[in-house]
């Protein structure tokens, strides 16, 4: 069995129904899922709660979510063994972050914004794999997709700065201003549940509020520019 994964940006048009019309969403989902020799059908994409749900799926869940919203199953980490079947996930700044167990033949894919990683999400996904699937800790690999980097992500009083997990995560740039690791936090996080630094791929991870070529919602609220959401998916092939 193989990983697969994409990316897609703006040249792959926007892939949310919530700024743009049913028939381009359509259309660019096709298109770009077309790039890999794959269908629609294929796919289930998850419907973002912000907390830390894991859901297996199977061939049944296949289509969910793909060209309408209703059918998209809610939860913030998709899990499968199910091969060809694709995990998608919208993402605007928040990090992607696939797994894979490459001896036991399993995937998932999870959202990390920054209260599921407060939730300790990128751990519990590890551990959900061990128990759902036997996945060794050293079997199981994991690539982190693009996502805002601290140096963007910068707030006034910010939440985290009252929460004690975060205090080495956060670092005052100015007067009541914090400059926030969220990579940072989700990387100790993933080590902490116990895999390898040398399994973890970073290069992916570039910052996608200074990336143009990438949707950012951090970026449109301060430039105005129209909203959008990328693509992050993953699935295994034999």
């Amino acid at each position: 069995m193989h990983l697969h994964f994409a990316f897609s940006d703006k040249r792959d048009g926007n892939m949310s129904f919530r700024h743009e019309s049913q028939h381009d969403v359509d259309e660019h989902r096709r298109r770009f899922f077309a790039q890999y020799g794959i269908d629609l059908s294929s796919g289930v994409m998850m419907q973002l709660t912000h907390e830390d749900t894991i859901t297996v799926v199977n061939s049944s869940d296949a289509g969910n979510g793909m060209t309408d919203s209703e059918t998209a199953v809610v939860t913030e980490a998709l899990m499968t063994k199910t091969p060809g079947l694709v995990l998608c996930l919208l993402i605007g700044d928040c990090f992607p972050v696939i797994y894979y167990d490459r001896i036991n033949n399993a995937v998932a894919l999870a959202h990390l914004g920054w209260k599921p990683a407060t939730l300790k999400l990128a751990g519990k996904v590890v551990r959900a794999m061990h128990t759902q699937h036997g996945s060794n800790l050293s079997d199981i690999s994991v690539i982190i997709g693009p996502g805002i980097h601290a140096q963007s992500y910068m707030l006034s009083d910010p939440l985290q700065a009252t929460l004690p997990e975060w205090q080495s995560f956060i670092s005052e740039t100015a007067p009541n201003t914090y400059a926030i690791d969220l990579l940072g936090f989700i990387l100790n996080d993933l080590t902490q549940a116990g895999i390898i630094p040398e399994n973890i791929d970073t290069s992916h991870t570039y910052d996608t509020a200074t990336n143009p070529a990438q949707f950012s919602h951090f970026r449109s609220d301060k430039t105005g520019e129209p909203e959008g959401r990328f693509l992050a998916c993953a699935w295994m092939e034999e």
